[in-house]
C-alpha cells in the first residue's frame, strides 16, 4: 500500500523532527486497527449515509478505548497549542509527500503558485513542465474530538466549516 511506503519514507524526518515530543500511539503508523477504521470512515462511507465515531465504536474492536485515550491525549494539547505548530507540521510533511510523489512518479513535484499564492502549496508537473495537479497538506494537531457535541460534524471529518 502506498501510505505504508509514504509512512516508511517519512519515518527519519519524523523521527527527527519528533525527537522530544510524545505522539499518539496510533500516530504516523499502519495496522489492521487503522485499516478497519479507514474502511469503515472512508472507503465504505458515503455523504448520504454518513458513518458515525459512535457506530465505529459498536463495530470496530478497540475503538471505544481508542477514542477514549485520543480524547484525553488531544485535548489537552490543543489548549497548549505552539501558535502556528500546525502549519510548521503541515510544511514538514508536505515536503516528505512532495519527495515521495517526485520518487514514484519520476516527475518534477515543488512548490506551488510562488508568486500571488493563489492555488494551493503545491504542484505536481508533467513531462513537459505544464502542471499536471495542484495539493496541499493540512494538518490539525489536535482533532476536533468533540465537534459532533457542537457542530454535528465527526471528528474525522477534518474541518468544522
Amino acid at each position: 500500500m502506498l501510505y505504508e511506503e509514504l509512512l516508511q519514507a517519512s519515518k527519519p524526518r519524523f523521527d527527527e523532527f519528533f525527537g522530544n515530543v510524545p505522539i499518539f500511539e496510533n500516530q504516523f503508523c499502519w495496522n489492521e486497527f487503522n485499516e478497519q477504521c479507514y474502511d469503515l470512515l472512508y472507503t465504505n462511507n458515503s455523504y448520504d449515509n454518513l458513518a458515525t465515531v459512535a457506530g465505529a465504536k459498536e463495530s470496530i474492536d478497540g475503538m471505544k478505548q481508542m477514542c477514549c485515550k485520543c480524547g484525553k491525549y488531544f485535548v489537552p494539547k490543543r489548549n497548549e497549542s505552539i501558535p502556528k505548530y500546525d502549519v510548521i507540521l503541515g510544511q514538514q510533511m508536505e515536503e516528505e509527500l512532495m519527495q515521495f510523489l517526485q520518487d514514484k512518479l519520476g516527475t518534477v513535484v515543488c512548490r506551488g503558485d510562488l508568486e500571488n499564492r493563489s492555488y494551493p502549496d503545491c504542484k505536481v508537473l508533467k513531462k513537459d513542465g505544464t502542471v499536471a495537479a495542484y495539493f496541499e497538506v493540512k494538518y490539525h494537531a489536535a482533532p476536533f474530538v468533540y465537534s459532533v457535541r457542537f457542530t454535528g460534524r465527526e471528528c474525522y471529518e477534518g474541518r468544522l466549516g
